[in-house]
């Protein structure tokens, strides 16, 4: 994006060619500028002094609003020829249709506009549309849902097979006659346990007479690890028999996937109800094909003025902090005109009592409810559940329900609306629900004061006078949406789609015509309010950009102002995922007055609306055990949609509060003490109050505003565990993906990872909401936990939970400890996690979990299992009740209380209250763990653990080993140390031993060691950094081709840059000069393209071709450099669309030449 010239200005052009073809810092505050402003108390408010928001786009128009009106707007400007914005406040656009389920086309509404045709055809998918049945009966281990050899999904053998114990025949059913082209059986493969050994198919036109078995010509599969079995066919079918036979010695085959490639793929035709999918992708590609620039996750806080007090644009805040646009015209196209109420236009006064609304659900059965009336829509939706094994529910018949309702108002806040979302979900939930609007739909009883008003029916959009869409005694603004001034029933018509598309496209229109007239705003500023009271503290939120490594932007200036309170309370938990949800539960149980905001629409985060709603490995005790039970009789046909239902009364029945679509983006704090959070809502930006506050973003957003230390990626290598976005099957409680990064930090890469992963998701329902994220920002606390600490079993006397997993790495690890040792995968381990590392070091009031805990990157794949982070939720919120009902700090509440509560919780065994700190390991023990270390590495762990202690010892064993294996043992973790002892052993194993295997880029199911016996001794090598490991390294480095393993290549690069000799630089840049080793840069439109239709393999492979470009450039650059490559790839890199990319380069550059090549 063209952030003033920070990115390539092309960026919303990216994706059209793909579209059409179909296809560690140690302080966060080096990297973000962090406001810090005094603050005082004002009769219900905080005033906040003058502070420079960073300007991030300058247009001639800005639409607010995700609506299909919204982006109907935008285009319609932006096709008259100026230039456009649009922020939306959910993670996807089509917020009016999607984010509510208003999908149907009513009785004589048909399509005219381009968009609206868009919207309601569908693509005829590839793969034509079958039944099946099989001879055999599934085992149970990969049991099927009756679809799953036709869903779609085979990237992963886990989650998306079916398993078999003997040779199966297949029955394929098409219903009718269909131009079947050809026909793919996928098949996992893993050697000695389940592989295919063939496959034979037949074929029948009239359901009767069969044609002979041909076998399918066996072929690479779309993953590593999977065999696809392909055969032409180019006839009209009507069924197709397929019999499977395992290979010789096998005892299993897991099948991935039935496809049958229709003739008819690539058209489109008319539907009534599309798909969620379908809406959010036509809306982005819309506004990609206009050229419009979009941010989704953005809520607007304020409306910027000019030295004449006209409005000037708006000011977004979002996970990067707050942002400015300038505009000329602004088109707000919020559901309630929040847009306008900021810019001061009237409104009627919203009415107290009962107002009517609409929630819409998609189940298997009628919802019923007091002050509830239901309607059956259009829709069907038979699939198969995911409810417990236990459950009599296998399949639900869904129908779409519009639930009207009659709730309770007392007033027109965002606070009572937050609890008409609550009491519909309420009434509406039912144990056969399959789906539900985010949001509820309401004509807005308090319409907007126009410059014209219409007073009769609908006159339909021709020749409704725009002017009704103008507030009075507003210039350059329009209000596209309910509130508009008209009657509330020609409003209704108007909210209609396809009417509101077309109202889109005219005011769009006219506000393009209106900016041509305009000159640029000048003296743009964010006016202040009047101030009173005394100072209380300051206000800390992340001022730098849309990307948190950006600098030098234009800013405007924020004049001291008054932001609103919106609410006291003991504790406040910000995010309510997977631990958040327990936390606020935890809290409430206590009787602490508790409030939980959540951006989304439902409790559990990645455990639900993520698609990982099954448990991989994880301690089940406790406060889990009780939510397991808890769901299970809930009994909920899809189990994710029971687990956030569970979630979300439990904290109801507590009595918490809950606010969602709403996003913390800044701290209130006194000294080193948060007092409260800043909270962006719908309607805008205030504070909330509180004794105690628990950070539960999972990427330690509350904290790292207030100013904790924290880390992330920097200039070190780039090591991060991998991300994904999961499509959603109506039915389904489990999808896994991992296909890329993401920097949870950065707007503008959270966008990016959204539009990719939605254009490159094939035909399903939706696609999840939230970026299934495995590492992101962490704190670091007054305790912070490695690697090391898990693998020795050290025990805390402060020990709170104890979280169970085995190495679940998502990609390669760094610790010294994982260059020495193999953390398979079927080892399980054991984390006792102690009450000090959820506290940010010098903060008090804040407690941190989940995700952004206080440890080391290579620890958290055993502590971020489900089970244990909702147990560390709940121990959060009981502390932070302890805390404020005492007046204390989370520091200073007794912490074997608390322990004793836990104990009662099953949450953690008696003997915990007796541990003590198991380290520091005695001398004695340390000598008998050296000499033990070159049996084959015994006791390395520990000694790594007492490097300063063991180092001596192990240089004095080095010497006296006469077994020549226990002295190469003894060189190489002296050298993963930076100790060059045995730097000649190290060098002459490194000369002897030939290029083998290695090990390619892997990030779904990695488990061990990602380098090979000479990749490690290559990198223990380097960190000598004795001259005499240049030429050896460098006669490896001189023999690597596009065809070594990744790991190889990271070796080398490794070992070179830790020695930081120009004698390195020449062979990198001449391996960079090589064929498919360079230009892997994604910095405009040309580059980049859909993330991979979420097949691993090609995500593993643009992973894989950047992360060696990248490690070969840092390590270039930092041996001096050759001719500048180094330097020129890497500021490519740091202009690269994707967010982690660019952050590392940018990281590498800051530091210089001389930036450490040791992580």
């Amino acid at each position: 994006m063209a952030w003033h010239a920070r990115q390539p200005a092309e960026l919303h052009r990216w994706l059209m060619f793909w579209f059409k073809k179909g296809t560690v810092m140690r302080s966060i505050l080096s990297i973000v500028a962090v406001m810090m402003v005094a603050v005082q108390v004002w009769a219900g408010s905080i005033v906040e002094s003058e502070r420079k928001i960073p300007v991030i786009k300058e247009v001639d128009v800005v639409v607010v609003g995700g609506s299909c009106g919204a982006v109907a707007a935008a285009q319609s400007a932006a096709k008259s020829g100026v230039k456009v914005f649009l922020a939306a406040p959910r993670a996807y656009l089509g917020d009016d249709i999607a984010g509510t389920l208003r999908l149907a086309l009513e009785d004589g509404e048909v399509p005219e506009s381009p968009l609206a045709n868009l919207l309601y055809t569908v693509d005829v998918k590839d793969g034509a549309q079958f039944t099946y049945k099989a001879n055999v009966k599934p085992n149970e281990k990969h049991k099927d849902s009756g679809e799953r050899l036709a869903d779609g999904l085979y990237t992963d053998a886990t989650t998306h097979s079916v398993q078999y114990d003997k040779d199966v025949t297949i029955t394929a059913d098409l219903a009718a006659d269909t131009e079947i082209k050809s026909v793919d059986v996928m098949a996992f493969r893993r050697k000695n346990d389940f592989q295919v050994g063939g496959v034979m198919v037949s074929t029948t036109a009239d359901g009767k007479t069969w044609s002979e078995p041909v076998a399918m010509k066996q072929v690479e599969g779309d993953e590593p690890d999977m065999d696809r079995f392909t055969l032409e066919q180019g006839a009209k079918l009507r069924s197709l028999k397929f019999t499977v036979k395992m290979k010789e010695g096998i005892k299993r085959i897991l099948l991935g996937e039935i496809v049958l490639h229709s003739a008819g793929a690539g058209t489109s035709v008319p539907v009534k109800v599309p798909t969620l999918l379908r809406v959010k992708q036509v809306l982005d590609k819309t506004l990609l094909d206009s050229g419009v620039e979009f941010l989704t996750g953005c809520f607007v806080t304020d409306v910027l003025s000019d030295a004449d007090g006209k409005p000037a644009g708006v000011v977004i805040a979002n996970r990067s902090g707050r942002q400015a646009v300038t505009a000329k015209v602004i088109i707000d196209a919020t559901e309630r005109g929040y847009i306008a109420r900021m810019a001061g236009a009237k409104f009627q006064p919203y009415p107290a009592g009962k107002q009517v609304f609409t929630k819409i659900i998609i189940a298997g059965e009628v919802p019923s409810a007091k002050d509830m009336t239901v309607r059956a829509l259009p829709g069907s939706y038979d699939v198969p559940a995911s409810a417990s094994r236990k459950s009599s529910i296998q399949r639900v018949d869904g129908k779409v329900y519009e639930c009207i309702l009659k709730i309770d108002m007392k007033d027109g806040s965002f606070r009572s609306f937050a609890e008409a979302e609550q009491v519909a979900m309420d009434r509406t939930f039912v144990k056969t629900q399959l789906d539900s609007g985010d949001t509820l739909f309401q004509v807005p009883p308090d319409p907007m004061a126009g410059v014209a008003s219409l007073k009769g029916e609908w006159p339909g959009c021709d020749k409704v006078d725009i002017k009704c869409f103008v507030p009075a005694g507003i210039e350059r603004f329009y209000l596209l949406g309910g509130c508009a001034d008209m009657d509330r029933v020609a409003a209704s018509k108007m909210l209609r789609p396809l009417t509101l598309i077309s109202v889109g496209e005219k005011i769009g229109s006219a506000a393009a015509e209106a900016a041509k007239n305009i000159q640029a705003p000048k003296g743009v500023k964010l006016a202040g309010k009047k101030e009173a009271g005394k100072s209380a503290g300051e206000v800390k939120e992340f001022l730098t950009g849309v990307r948190p490594f950006q600098s030098g932007l234009p800013v405007i200036v924020s004049e001291k102002t008054a932001l609103p309170v919106l609410g006291e309370y003991d504790v406040v938990v910000v995010g309510a995922g997977t631990g958040g949800a327990p936390a606020g539960i935890g809290a409430a149980r206590q009787k602490a007055k508790t409030l939980v905001i959540e951006y989304l629409y439902a409790m559990g985060g990645i455990s639900t609306i993520g698609m990982i709603g099954s448990y991989y490995h994880g301690n089940r005790c406790g406060f889990t055990t009780e939510h397991d039970e808890g769901v299970k009789e809930l009994n909920a046909a899809v189990h994710i949609i029971g687990k956030a239902e569970w979630f979300r009364r439990e904290n109801r029945n507590a009595g918490a509060e809950i606010w969602f679509g709403t996003m913390g983006c800044g701290t209130l704090v006194d000294g080193k003490t948060v007092k409260g959070v800043v909270v962006a809502t719908p309607a805008g930006r205030g504070v909330v109050l509180a004794k105690a506050v628990v950070d539960a973003t999972g990427n330690s957003d509350v904290a790292a505003a207030a100013g904790a230390e924290c880390i992330f990626q920097g200039g070190e290598e780039i090591a991060q565990q991998g991300v994904g976005l999961s499509p959603k099957r109506l039915g389904a409680s489990y999808i896994n993906s991992d296909f890329g990064y993401v920097n949870d930090s950065d707007a503008y890469d959270l966008w990016l990872f959204g539009v990719r992963g939605r254009a490159g998701c094939k035909s399903t329902w939706d696609v999840s909401q939230i970026v299934e994220s495995r590492e992101r920002r962490r704190i670091i606390g007054d305790y912070f936990i490695t690697p090391l600490d898990i693998l020795n079993n050290r025990t805390f006397p402060d020990t709170v939970t104890r979280a169970k997993s085995n190495f679940d790495s998502h990609g390669y690890t760094i610790a010294d400890i994982c260059y020495v040792s193999e953390p398979r995968q079927e080892r399980v381990s054991i984390a006792n996690i102690p009450y000090r590392s959820l506290l940010p070091k010098g903060m008090e009031n804040v407690m941190v979990i989940g995700l952004g805990i206080s440890a080391h990157r290579d620890a958290m794949p055993i502590m971020r299992m489900q089970p244990d982070i909702q147990n560390q939720g709940y121990v959060a919120g009981v502390a932070g009740a302890m805390a404020s009902r005492d007046g204390k700090t989370f520091r200073e509440i007794d912490v074997k209380n608390l322990q004793k509560h836990l104990v009662e919780k099953a949450i953690i065994p008696k003997e915990v209250l007796e541990w003590k700190d198991s380290w520091p390991v005695n001398s004695e023990a340390l000598i008998m763990s050296v000499k033990s270390l070159g049996d084959n590495y015994k006791d390395v762990s520990t000694v790594l653990a007492h490097a300063d202690q063991t180092l001596p010892e192990m240089r004095k064993a080095y010497a006296e080993a006469k077994d020549s294996a226990a002295k190469l043992v003894y060189a190489h973790v002296l050298g993963i140390l930076g100790d060059a002892t045995g730097v000649d052993m190290l060098i002459s194993v490194v000369d002897k031993t030939e290029w083998g295997g290695g090990w390619n880029f892997k990030a779904m199911g990695q488990f061990g060691r990602s380098v090979s016996e000479l990749d490690s001794y290559m990198i223990a090598l380097g960190r000598t950094r004795d001259k005499k490991a240049l030429d050896p390294i460098i006669k490896k480095a001189v023999q690597l081709d596009a065809k070594r393993s990744f790991s190889n290549y990271r070796a080398v690069t490794l070992a070179l840059e830790a020695i930081g000799d120009p004698a390195g630089a020449k062979v990198l840049a001449d391996i960079l000069g090589r064929p498919g080793i360079g230009g892997h840069a994604m910095v405009s439109a040309k580059d980049i393209g859909p993330a991979g239709g979420y097949t691993g393999l090609s995500g593993d492979n643009e992973r894989a071709a950047c992360l060696r470009e990248i490690a070969l450039a840092r390590a270039l650059y930092r041996c001096g450099d050759y001719e500048g490559l180094g330097e020129r790839i890497l500021k490519q890199y740091a202009q690269d669309l994707r967010g982690l990319y660019a952050l590392h380069a940018t990281e590498v550059l800051k530091g210089g030449k001389s930036g450490s090549g040791k992580r």
